[in-house]
């Protein structure tokens, strides 16, 4: 009876509207396809205009960032976007917003301030030599993935009260 009490009651599963969870998915399969094209054309685009290495160098930033940014975006799709839909007083909405950005921000900045200081250190140790001149490219990096995380607040928010339709 005990574990009975500590799983999830089904009752209150029923009574989640399928077609909310259908929409949340279909713009997170919108979102994956859309990134994925976006990355090829820039990395062709950057090909016809530079050698093999920049590509190769971009590439590999890109992945850095990408593997820190998970830790923000994972948060914002399974935690944020169901409790900002659920939410119907318009102030709880903007205050969850507001904090998400806060933490989102600081989180990306930090990360990329320890990434950069920590570079050199280890950082090379890891991925090797041949990436060293990438140091360079963190904080522009950083800045583009602030304006991500704000972008994404922003679209889960828009999304979690319907301002588009799917």
């Amino acid at each position: 009876k005990q574990i009975k009490n500590l799983l999830p009651a089904f009752n209150d599963l029923k009574s989640y509207p399928i077609n909310l969870v259908l929409k949340f998915g279909v713009f997170g399969a919108f979102s994956a396809l859309n990134s994925i094209a976006i990355q090829l054309f820039l990395r062709h685009q950057l090909s016809l205009t530079s050698e093999w290495s920049t590509v190769g160098d971009w590439q590999a930033i890109t992945k850095i960032s990408e593997s820190y940014l998970l830790l923000v975006t994972t948060p914002l799709n399974t935690f944020i976007l169901p409790q900002l839909s659920m939410l119907k007083i318009k102030h709880s909405q903007n205050a969850l917003i507001e904090k998400t950005l806060q933490i989102g921000v600081i989180f990306t900045l930090c990360f990329g301030i320890l990434l950069f200081l920590l570079w050199d250190s280890l950082i090379i140790r890891i991925i090797g030599m041949p990436f060293a001149d990438l140091k360079k490219f963190i904080p522009l990096q950083v800045i583009g993935d602030t304006f991500k995380v704000v972008c994404w607040t922003l679209v889960i928010a828009a999304l979690a009260r319907m301002q588009f339709k799917l």
